[in-house]
């Protein structure tokens, strides 16, 4: 009886890929978790900021017709290219320094994270990803991970270094 319970109360996720962006739904039947999260990412638009480096917003939007759903902390970001002979072929991105704020999202709304990168400063530095891949902090646990396309170019790999110029910002209401 407690594992036909167990199985019953277990939520059923999905990641569907569309075009530029992706859908996340992930469904809770247990009374009392928190909201279901059913949102869409997309990739803002890439800008330059006076020190070289660039920026872009990942854009998270709680579909339309759904409950409030709530979103916490620093998304988890990745981005995979080919080898690099001393890191390998998936650089993880650090948190930038400073605090997260939780954000409900209600039908339609969004919040969105700065993701800022170096370019590669010379041929032999010269790395660039493939793709991007995120999890995303929810109210009922991280996300499946959602994989889209990088195209913004070369980023400077800093795995090692100790105050990288390539990071990812907290989650904020908005989508910019």
């Amino acid at each position: 009886m407690a594992i036909a319970r167990t199985f019953a109360c277990l939520g059923a996720i999905a990641i569907v890929v569309a075009g530029c962006g992706v859908k996340i739904v992930e469904k809770r039947s247990t009374a009392g978790t928190p909201n279901a999260c059913d949102l869409a990412m997309k990739l803002g638009i890439r800008s330059q900021g006076p020190s070289g480096q660039f920026h872009v917003n990942l854009v998270f939007t709680n579909t339309p017709y759904e409950k409030p759903c709530r979103i916490s902390g620093f998304p988890d970001v990745e981005l995979i290219g080919p080898v690099n002979p001393a890191f390998g072929s998936i650089y993880v991105l650090p948190d930038q320094a400073g605090h997260s704020q939780s954000t409900v999202l209600r039908s339609g709304q969004s919040a969105h994270a700065v993701l800022t990168w170096l370019p590669s400063s010379t041929r032999s530095d010269r790395w660039v990803p493939a793709y991007i891949r995120v999890v995303v902090p929810t109210s009922s646990g991280p996300s499946f991970a959602i994989a889209l396309p990088w195209r913004f170019g070369a980023v400077l790999r800093q795995d090692a270094a100790t105050h990288p110029g390539t990071y990812i910002g907290p989650l904020r209401p908005g989508a910019s």
